[in-house]
C-alpha cells in the first residue's frame, strides 16, 4: 500500500511536520508492507527521516495532481491545518484525486475544522475524506460529516518530548546550567507563545525572591511583533528576559529541564486540555503542573496538577507556593508505537471504503429517513 503524508514544514520547530515525522519514524518501525512519501511545502529532507521514506517538496506553480500521477498513492494522508496555510491552492484537486486517481483521503484534525468557512476549502476536504483522524474530538468536525460517525476517529495526542529519570546529581547539574544555584524554586513553562498563553498571570504570580522562572519556547513567525511586549511585560515584574527566556530548546534538553523543575505552570487563556502536548510533556516527567481549565478545580492526584480558574492570581500563588506534592510516577501516555499501529489499523480498514460504501452506510443506519 501507498502512502502520501502531506504536512507541514519539519522546519517549524514543534509543528505539525515535526508530528509526522515522529509519526513517520514509527510506522517505519512496526510496519514493512507500507511504503510512505512525505510531502512538504518547502525545506531539506531530516536527517531523522527513515532511509525508506520517500521525500518530497512542493514545487511553486505545479499542480498538485501532478504530484498524484507520479506517485500514485493508495491514501492521501492530509495533517491539518498546515493544508491550508500551506497548500490551500490544492484544495481544488481533491475532487480529481478521490474521484478521477480513485485515491481516499484521510485527515488528521489536530486543530478544529468548524471554525473555518466555506470558502476556504475545508469543508470539501472533510466531506471528501473516506476517514477523519480528530484529536480534539468530534465536536470539531462540520455537523454534516458527523453524521458518518463511523468514519471519524479519535486519537489521543501523544507528547513530543522523550520521558527521562534524572539522578540527583543530574538534576542538580541542570539546574545550574540554567542559571539556578541557590534554594530558590525553579518554575517552568514550554510551548508556542500565543495569544492563548497568558504569561502575565505568571510574573503575577511569583516573585523574583523565591522564584526562577525558565519559559522554553518560542514567538510564532506570524506573531514575531509581539515578541518586545514579552521582554517589556517580563521587565515590567522584575524579571531579567535574557534569565528568564530560554528559547527553543532540542527534545532531550528540554525534557532534562521539565524533569528538573520544581513546579510546571502552564497559564493558558481558555483553559488546558487533555490533547495539548506542553502539558502532555509534563506529565511525561511526573512533573507538578500548575494550570487553567474552564471547568476543573484544585489538585488531581492522577495527572499531578493544579487546576486553577483562568486569570485568578490568589489561586495561582497557593498552587506555586502552599502546594507542592512529592514527584510522582509519570503518567502511563499513549506512545508513537501505538500511535502508529492505529494509523496501520485505519489505513488497512478505508481500503474497503469509497463515497458509495459511506453512502449505502448512512442509508442503512438512517433507514427510517430514508422510508
Amino acid at each position: 500500500m501507498n502512502i502520501v503524508i502531506v504536512t507541514g514544514s519539519t522546519e517549524h520547530k514543534c509543528g505539525i511536520g515535526v508530528y509526522a515525522l515522529k509519526l513517520l519514524q514509527a510506522l517505519a518501525r512496526c510496519e514493512d508492507n507500507l511504503t510512505f512519501t512525505m510531502l512538504v511545502p518547502y525545506g531539506h529532507r531530516p536527517t531523522d527521516l527513515p532511509s525508506s521514506v520517500l521525500f518530497k517538496t512542493v514545487m511553486p506553480g505545479r499542480p498538485f495532481r501532478s504530484f498524484i500521477s507520479e506517485l500514485r498513492p493508495d491514501i492521501l494522508h492530509l495533517q491539518y491545518p498546515s493544508l491550508t496555510r500551506e497548500f490551500l491552492g490544492y484544495f481544488r484537486d481533491l475532487p480529481w484525486c478521490k474521484f478521477v486517481a480513485k485515491t481516499r483521503i484521510v485527515i488528521t484534525a489536530h486543530e478544529t475544522l468548524v471554525k473555518y468557512n466555506i470558502n476556504s476549502g475545508v469543508f470539501v476536504a472533510a466531506f471528501l475524506a473516506t476517514c477523519i483522524l480528530t484529536i480534539k474530538g468530534k465536536r470539531n468536525i462540520p455537523f454534516g460529516r458527523r453524521c458518518l460517525s463511523n468514519s471519524i476517529v479519535p486519537l489521543k495526542n501523544v507528547s513530543m518530548l522523550p520521558s527521562v529519570e534524572l539522578s540527583h546529581d543530574r538534576r542538580i547539574q541542570i539546574r545550574e546550567s540554567i542559571g539556578n544555584h541557590g534554594n530558590r524554586t525553579l518554575i517552568s513553562f514550554i510551548g508556542f507563545l500565543t495569544d492563548s498563553v497568558r504569561l502575565e498571570w505568571l510574573f503575577k504570580s511569583c516573585e523574583c525572591e523565591r522564584h526562577q522562572l525558565a519559559i522554553m519556547g518560542e514567538v510564532p513567525e506570524a506573531l514575531k511583533n509581539t515578541r518586545s511586549d514579552y521582554f517589556d511585560l517580563c521587565e515590567e515584574y522584575g524579571w531579567k528576559p535574557q534569565k528568564v527566556f530560554l528559547g527553543y530548546k532540542p527534545d532531550l534538553v528540554a525534557a532534562d529541564i521539565l524533569a528538573a523543575s520544581d513546579v510546571v505552570v502552564l497559564p493558558f487563556r481558555k483553559g488546558c486540555n487533555e490533547w495539548n502536548t506542553s502539558y502532555l510533556a509534563a506529565c511525561q516527567q511526573g512533573c507538578y503542573v500548575v494550570t487553567t481549565s474552564a471547568t476543573k478545580r484544585g489538585y488531581c492526584t492522577d495527572s499531578n496538577t493544579y487546576f486553577v480558574a483562568p486569570g485568578n492570581i490568589d489561586m495561582f500563588k497557593d498552587a506555586i507556593n502552599n502546594v507542592r506534592p512529592a514527584k510522582a510516577v509519570p503518567m502511563q501516555m499513549e506512545t508513537w508505537t501505538s500511535l502508529a499501529k492505529k494509523h496501520v489499523s485505519v489505513y488497512g480498514n478505508i481500503q474497503q471504503y469509497d463515497f458509495k460504501n459511506q453512502y449505502h452506510w448512512y442509508r442503512k443506519r438512517h433507514k427510517k429517513t430514508f422510508k
